[in-house]
């Protein structure tokens, strides 16, 4: 066996048994395990999760929580989830989210084992409502397979968390600098990063649900003093990368924490401290130029590499 699969869920009967059935699905030359990890839900998702462990028991491992671990603090993934984790690859895919083809995983595998110096492998995902609809929206238009260095992750999300593969023996002592509160998967790919490239394949292997009920974006940064606590832990955070790091990637992290002060400055509503600082205005002006124009602007800078 050579991969496992983490899967977390909170309420998501309504989402889940698609999530599941695009686990099954999956077309490969090796064996996988699945571990679906259930905080309490208080709806039918554990009813769906039990079907799929029933009917598929050499592929499924469930965990079964009696009480909400996460509005404990609980850190989920290191107690309950890692130490089940045997296996060289991990991949992830939240139960509100899915996989949109079959050969997903193949894929993602075989660039990592002919590429060593590749710590983790990603793609492109798609938008999708609460309903499934498509959005016509993907997390990047890129048009072209790139890898990323340190830098373009500390600055950039161009890749989701359901498009994840990575290598296990590299997460596993993840430092405790790199703790972000309330979110797990952008800091763990700056700690990957660390390590070697992230491959991205540019082909849509995923769809992210945007404003599911019980999702992390639904319950904190639609929150003005959540999102504002959020944004503060991360900028900590980031600056905690920054000094465990050397410095090596200051202007990078620097950059980020910006952002983050940025979207404080909006929430508090206090505009006149953008003019205050040079940093903060020239993202403002970023903020005003079309979408378009920024997307064939990154693009083309990648390019150019």
């Amino acid at each position: 066996m050579i991969l496992s699969i983490v899967c977390t869920a909170y309420n998501h009967e309504k989402y889940i048994r698609k999530t599941l059935e695009g686990f099954v699905k999956q077309k490969t030359d090796y064996k996988y395990k699945v571990i679906v990890h259930d905080d309490a839900s208080t709806d039918k998702t554990r009813d769906i999760i039990d079907e799929f462990v029933k009917k598929y028991p050499d592929l499924f491992v469930a965990i079964y929580q009696q009480e909400n671990q996460y509005s404990k603090g609980v850190d989920i993934y290191k107690k309950f989830i890692q130490p089940l984790i045997d296996t060289k690859y991990t991949a992830i895919c939240e139960g509100d989210d899915y996989w949109c083809t079959e050969d997903k995983l193949q894929r993602q595998i075989d660039y990592l084992e002919k590429h060593p110096n590749c710590s983790m492998c990603v793609h492109n995902t798609s938008f999708i409502s609460e309903y499934g609809v498509l959005l016509n929206k993907n997390i990047n238009n890129l048009g072209y397979s790139l890898n990323f260095n340190t830098s373009d992750v500390i600055t950039n999300r161009y890749f989701h968390t359901s498009s994840y593969v990575y290598r296990t023996e590299l997460a596993k002592n993840f430092p405790k600098e790199f703790y972000m509160q309330g979110a797990g998967d952008y800091p763990l790919t700056i700690y990957l990063s660390l390590f070697g490239e992230i491959h991205y394949i540019d082909k849509i292997m995923s769809c992210y649900r945007v404003g599911s009920v019980n999702s992390w974006t639904q319950r904190v940064m639609k929150n003005d003093e959540k999102a504002i606590e959020h944004n503060n832990s991360a900028i900590s955070a980031l600056k905690k990368m920054n000094l465990y790091t050397n410095f090596k990637y200051n202007d990078a992290f620097k950059k980020q924490i910006t952002y983050y002060r940025y979207q404080n400055i909006l929430l508090h509503k206090s505009y006149w401290k953008i003019f205050t600082n040079i940093s903060l205005f020239i993202l403002f002006l970023k903020k005003c130029i079309p979408q378009i124009f920024k997307n064939k602007i990154k693009g083309y800078v990648l390019s150019k590499r």
